[in-house]
């Protein structure tokens, strides 16, 4: 209990009048009135060896009806020393509040408090009045100080007796104190953490502000571990750990320089023209050449190189001036130094060199003699490139001397130099330009002519051309002429709108600005027919032949292989190929082998058209087959959408696809089969099915079909039988089999119906 808290507790008690009394010897009443004592008792530790005395001066207040007495009663076993305070206060006779006698008490109460308070604490620190063994109090950390009877701790020490470590500045809240030294959280460093960490501490390479690091000169980056580069290599390089790799071109610490072409060299001159070389300059984007006659800089004159050349032919120069020349190189707009160059064109000793005429490949030139005798005149052509060619050209008797020049490109600007030699000495060569003609394009020729139209193809001239002008009309000189312009990209252009049948001259024309090549033409025919050869009855239909009848047609469109067949064009949409007919009995179908190999009878009436054609059609692309069947007024069909024979080494094995009509299927069952004659048993029955039913056929065991039977035979299984549809007792008196190729087909595939041996009694319909 805290010393002002009392004297509270003791108001409150006297102000309702409840005393709480601890009696030591209550005092007789003077007036009549009850006496109270108050026992307050301290116990206050002291050590043993202290030799301290407690004075405390009584505090009487005679007269105000309270007596206090503070009796020293000694020290106990345990070093204790106890004070005893008697207090006797009369009971007031009316409100204690308001007695002036008792808040006077109050007041004495609260010092005798205080005085009590402080002698506890300072006897508490075992100095009071001096002693041995004062210093280990600190824990020989500290000087106690007998002023303040307390420890006064060495740095790094705390507490009161000095015994625990401290660290400094609290470690600024930015860690925790562990034995005297800071454990700094992290993003903090220092004794006290009181500094920011910076990001791999600046890479050591700055100094870290407040967290931030502050990259020395050189360095950048937010940990400074990035060299900087000068200028930022000018955008024109990457910087690599403080140097610039500069682009192609560039160079400098920088990349702000832009290389100069070295090896600027002249390489020949003439009268009016010099020739300049350099080395290419690696990433150029162009060069610039100017040029301009010594001391007269304000007539300079420039010329753009492209960046694929590195060489050029000034032209157009007086002869006998000295030209200053200079090169740059540009790149991304920024020039290089200049390249410098003086070079004089010389002055020429033969008069009125002139080109007399020029071919596609040549140029015919001549000029004057000198008036003295020469050993030969040295004459130099220079290409486009600057490659030259040079040839020796003796002196003509008379006035002039000419010369033709040859194997030289179409359409070529050429350079062409005159110079007298003798006796080693060459004098000033004379020069002018010459332009070969332009070449005409060649195997110029129509492919793929149709009714109306053909291609024309050609191959492109060698002289860089504008375009072509082509024309085309009939040859018979009726209609109008076409012409059309086209580029000198293109290498073949469709004619249309043309005549079917007609003859047609076609003209081509090469040009460049108003230079013309010659021209060159061919001729050609449209087609009369779309299909000239048609290769089955559906082109010949679509050639326009729609009559039932016989055709020629020719195997995959070859016209050496031709083949006459009969064309049906009226049935389910036309162009069939009718391979088989029975219809009157008149023709024998019981033959031989080599008859049904190479086909017999009259097209127009009964016939088998030959295994050896069929097998050639059906694997020249896919057929369908159609059976026709016909008996009075009935009539049914049966469409078969993959017919196919093997080869004869395979016995023309038989393949029908899917089936689909109202016959019924009768062919499914001869799937898979080998072809069978009197003389060639192929099937798979103990006896030849071709002799005991009398016909030729893909006989299985035997057969559903036998539509090469004997004519008006009802024997079972002998005549022309169609077992879904009449049974095997029925020789149907009209048969047709014809094939057309499949893609003509527009009807859709109703499935396959087998058939087998067991079923043989059973007539169906589809």
């Amino acid at each position: 209990m805290t010393v002002s808290i009392r004297p509270l507790l003791l108001l409150g008690a006297l102000c309702f009048c409840s005393v709480l009394i601890t009696a030591d010897k209550p005092a007789p009443d003077q007036t009549g009135d009850h006496e109270v004592t108050f026992r307050h008792i301290y116990n206050i530790d002291l050590p043993t060896s202290s030799d301290c005395k407690v004075e405390l001066d009584s505090l009487p207040a005679k007269g105000d009806g309270t007596e206090l007495v503070a009796t020293p009663v000694g020290l106990n076993a345990d070093n204790n020393m106890v004070f005893k305070h008697n207090i006797r206060l009369q009971t007031p006779k009316c409100d204690c509040g308001a007695s002036e006698a008792f808040k006077s008490m109050l007041f004495k109460l609260n010092r005798l408090e205080e005085e009590v308070t402080y002698l506890k604490d300072q006897c508490s620190q075992g100095c009071c009045g001096g002693g041995a063994g004062l210093a280990s109090l600190c824990s020989g950390h500290g000087t106690f100080k007998r002023d303040t009877c307390g420890c006064d701790c060495d740095e790094g020490w705390e507490g009161e007796d000095c015994s625990r470590r401290s660290c400094p500045n609290e470690c600024n809240d930015n860690g925790r104190c562990v034995d005297g030294k800071c454990v700094c959280y992290e993003g903090y460093t220092g004794v006290d953490c009181s500094e920011q960490l910076c990001l791999n501490d600046c890479s050591d390479k700055g100094r870290c502000v407040d967290g931030k690091c502050q990259c020395f000169s050189g360095f950048t980056d937010e940990d400074c571990s990035q060299r900087t580069c000068l200028n930022d290599c000018s955008s024109n390089g990457e910087c690599d750990d403080g140097v610039c790799i500069c682009e192609e071109g560039f160079f400098g610490d920088d990349c702000s320089q832009v290389l100069s072409p070295k090896n600027f060299r002249l390489v020949k001159a003439s009268e009016e023209s010099l020739l300049v070389n350099w080395d290419y300059v690696p990433g150029a984007e162009y060069y610039l050449l100017t040029y301009y006659p010594e001391g007269a800089e304000g007539t300079i004159k420039q010329i753009k190189v492209p960046k694929t050349k590195n060489s050029h032919l000034i032209t157009g120069l007086t002869s006998g001036v000295n030209y200053i020349i200079n090169l740059y190189t540009f790149i991304k707009d920024i020039s290089s130094e200049p390249c410098n160059l003086e070079a004089s064109t010389v002055v020429s000793s033969i008069d009125s060199v002139k080109v007399v005429s020029q071919m596609e490949y040549s140029i015919h030139v001549e000029w004057k003699n000198p008036p003295t005798e020469v050993d030969f005149f040295k004459l130099t052509t220079v290409n486009p490139e600057g490659q030259e060619n040079e040839v020796r050209v003796q002196m003509a008797k008379g006035a002039k001397t000419s010369y033709i020049v040859r194997d030289l490109q179409p359409g070529t600007l050429y350079l062409i130099k005159v110079q007298a030699v003798k006796e080693d000495i060459e004098g000033k060569p004379s020069s002018v330009n010459g332009v070969t003609e332009i070449d005409a394009p060649t195997n110029l020729r129509v492919t793929d002519a149709k009714q109306a139209s053909g291609v024309v193809t050609w191959t492109p001239p060698q002289a860089v051309i504008s375009g072509y002008i082509l024309s085309y009309k009939r040859a018979d000189g009726k209609g109008q002429e076409t012409e059309k312009t086209l580029s000198s990209t293109d290498g073949s252009y469709l004619l249309g709108g043309m005549e079917q049948g007609v003859h047609y001259i076609v003209r081509l024309v090469a040009f460049r600005g108003a230079m013309r090549s010659k021209t060159v033409e061919t001729t050609f025919t449209t087609v009369g027919d779309l299909f000239p050869f048609p290769m089955d009855c559906t082109q010949a239909m679509k050639n326009g032949k729609t009559s039932n009848g016989i055709y020629t047609i020719y195997l995959n469109s070859d016209r050496s292989q031709p083949m006459k067949v009969y064309c049906d064009m009226t049935t389910d949409g036309g162009g069939w190929i009718v391979i088989q007919r029975r219809n009157s009995g008149k023709t024998d179908f019981l033959k031989r082998w080599k008859n049904y190999t190479q086909g017999f009878g009259d097209m127009n009436e009964e016939f088998w058209l030959g295994l050896d054609k069929m097998y050639d059609l059906t694997n020249s692309q896919q057929y369908e087959l159609r059976v026709d069947l016909r008996a009075g007024s009935e009539s049914v069909y049966a469409i078969y959408d993959n017919f196919k024979l093997a080869p004869a080494k395979q016995k023309y094995q038989l393949t029908v696809g899917n089936y689909r009509g109202t016959a019924g299927d009768a062919m499914t069952y001869h799937q898979g089969r080998n072809f069978t004659t009197i003389d060639r048993d192929n099937d798979i029955a103990l006896s030849n099915c071709a002799f005991t039913h009398r016909g030729a056929w893909w006989y299985k065991n035997c057969h559903l079909a036998n539509l090469n039977g004997q004519y008006g035979q009802t024997t079972h299984s002998v005549g022309v039988n169609w077992e879904p549809w009449k049974g095997h007792e029925f020789s149907i008196p009209f048969v047709e089999m014809k094939i057309r190729p499949r893609i003509y087909s527009e009807n859709p595939v109703l499935g396959r119906k087998k058939r087998s041996l067991a079923g043989r009694g059973k007539r169906r319909t589809e």
